[in-house]
């Protein structure tokens, strides 16, 4: 399921420009599904595999706009897509690694640059500007350690709700530093897929939701 979504996400979002797992599979394993409601686009996206690649950048920073998520944060999630995108491969980052660098990685400046502006609508500008000495203007390259990928959080999908374009996930992030919080993931659908936003949702909403559905 998670490579699926991988090559979907790829061919709708790069089309545009030029531990969890969904319902069905918690199904497969025997398993009941537990107040977890997803709509029809289910189907053939993957909101767990999409928590797990997005949630870390929401336990560091929430965002309503593009500026609001640190480059440090953006470059993570683009290791953990990668990995994911080549996972067939016996390195993922064959292409990035240097003989003369083996514990660095070095990024084409346009690979990443066109994946944040498809998927959260940073420009070129701000990356290199805010990337915290990642960015190498010589080599035209963001120069970051493999480990920049790792996050030990985990994530549990609670609904989705699509309307229009617009999908919203809600979804829980558990970390030993945060413990267990809930967020709104809005994910944008009219050119591709933009994580448009990403909120923390308060107990008191969140217990309010729950009175309305009752």
């Amino acid at each position: 399921m998670r490579k699926e979504w991988i090559g979907l996400v790829a061919g709708l979002a790069f089309a545009s420009l030029t531990g969890c797992s969904a319902s069905s599979d918690t199904q497969a394993a025997g398993q009941e599904p537990s107040s977890v409601v997803f709509d029809s686009v289910s189907t053939h996206l993957d909101y767990a595999a999409i928590t797990e690649n997005v949630g870390p950048i929401a336990s560091v920073s929430c965002w309503t706009e593009p500026e609001q998520i640190p480059v440090r944060e953006i470059l993570g999630w683009y290791l953990r897509y990668y990995a994911e995108l080549y996972s067939d491969a016996d390195d993922p980052f064959a292409t990035y690694r240097r003989a003369d660098d083996p514990d660095l990685l070095h990024i084409g400046a346009a690979d990443f640059e066109q994946a944040a502006m498809s998927f959260f609508g940073t420009d070129s500008e701000y990356l290199r500007n805010e990337s915290g000495g990642f960015y190498d203007e010589a080599s035209n390259e963001y120069i970051v350690p493999e480990t920049l990928k790792q996050a030990s959080i985990s994530c549990t999908v609670r609904s989705s709700e699509l309307s229009g374009d617009l999908v919203q996930v809600q979804f829980d992030l558990t970390s030993q530093t945060l413990g267990q919080k809930s967020y709104l993931l809005s994910i944008d659908l009219q050119n591709g897929m933009r994580f448009k936003s990403c909120q923390e949702i308060l107990e008191s909403s969140a217990a309010n939701e729950e009175e309305k559905g009752e």
